[in-house]
């Protein structure tokens, strides 16, 4: 009863940054309240003493400053981490503590972003070396003008502004992971086709217009992304690291598009890249999650960690 009393209080609270709020904390935590609480019951009946799960009913916090959880009217608590003590030993610190050479299921996302625009990019600024004058290029192969060579190569941006906000509509609906994986697929589909209408100078175009269109969900998801799976301390940093992806992708396009045409040929190049999109996306798609409570693998302190960094508005921006 006493351990029933202290989730049902437990229950009606929730973390954020700026102290205590009512009502949101998530049924896999109560659950892990209640294991704590066991544990620690089953320990002090062994023992043949008197368990007290009220004292620290859950093991799960280190004692709040500024006021406590049994209900008692407060403005202002300081923040704490949901994390194991120092000195707390058997089934709570168990709980609470991922096994050794875990990986935060947030820092893999990160890295997946970064690789994600890394690849949006090169798929991005291909088109710029394959339509370069020159023998082993579309300019001279296809025989352009200089106006049909800029038609092309503004081509990506004329989709690219046309989707920006449905982009971020879209990822707040149905998830980032969705959104962004479905567009990255979509996006290394048409540049494909590129090489194979490029005799067709109207296809070719739309094929570049449909690239802009499905790319340009990127920035939308990966900013819906960031912001439910990194903290606020961790947010500027993921994000800087993750737009370095666009640029890095850029810098490697170049070399890597040249020495694709010159060993092979250009249409190998569009094929590459291609397979390459494809790839990520699937891994994508396997690997990570939209929130981190979709996630499977994540661990419940790296959870409550994200839970409780982020404000109910927040978390009721990405889908359930």
């Amino acid at each position: 009863e006493e351990a029933g009393e202290q989730v049902n209080r437990v229950g009606r609270v929730s973390w954020s940054r700026g102290g205590v709020r009512e009502g949101s904390l998530r049924g896999s935590e109560v659950e892990g309240v209640m294991d704590a609480l066991r544990s620690r019951t089953a320990r002090g009946l062994e023992e043949g003493g008197t368990a007290s799960p009220l004292e620290d009913p859950s093991g799960l916090r280190q004692p709040l400053s500024g006021g406590s959880l049994d209900g008692t009217p407060q403005d202002e608590v300081e923040e704490e981490a949901l994390l194991p003590k120092d000195k707390m030993q058997g089934h709570d610190h168990a709980y609470l503590a991922p096994p050794r050479g875990y990986v935060p299921r947030r820092f893999i996302l990160v890295m997946m972003l970064f690789l994600g625009l890394f690849v949006a990019y090169m798929l991005r600024v291909c088109i710029s070396v394959a339509a370069a004058p020159g023998p082993l290029g579309m300019y001279d192969a296809l025989d352009w003008t200089k106006t049909q060579q800029g038609v092309v190569l503004g081509a990506f941006f004329d989709g690219y502004i046309t989707t920006q906000i449905v982009g971020g509509i879209l990822a707040r609906r149905f998830g980032g992971k969705a959104v962004l994986g479905t567009g990255m697929i979509m996006a290394c589909l048409c540049t494909a086709l590129t090489p194979i209408v490029s005799h067709t100078f109207p296809l070719l175009v739309a094929c570049r217009v449909a690239v802009g269109v499905f790319q340009a969900v990127t920035f939308p998801c990966v900013m819906t992304l960031l912001g439910v799976w990194c903290t606020p301390q961790e947010r500027s940093a993921s994000v800087g690291l993750v737009m370095a992806g666009s640029y890095t992708g850029t810098v490697v396009t170049y070399p890597l598009a040249a020495y694709l045409m010159e060993t092979y040929s250009w249409q190998t190049m569009f094929f590459f890249l291609a397979g390459l999109g494809c790839t990520w996306a699937v891994c994508f798609l396997f690997i990570c999650a939209s929130t981190p409570a979709l996630h499977s693998s994540i661990h419940r302190a790296e959870l409550a960690k994200l839970s409780f960094a982020m404000d109910p508005q927040e978390e009721g921006d990405a889908p359930a």
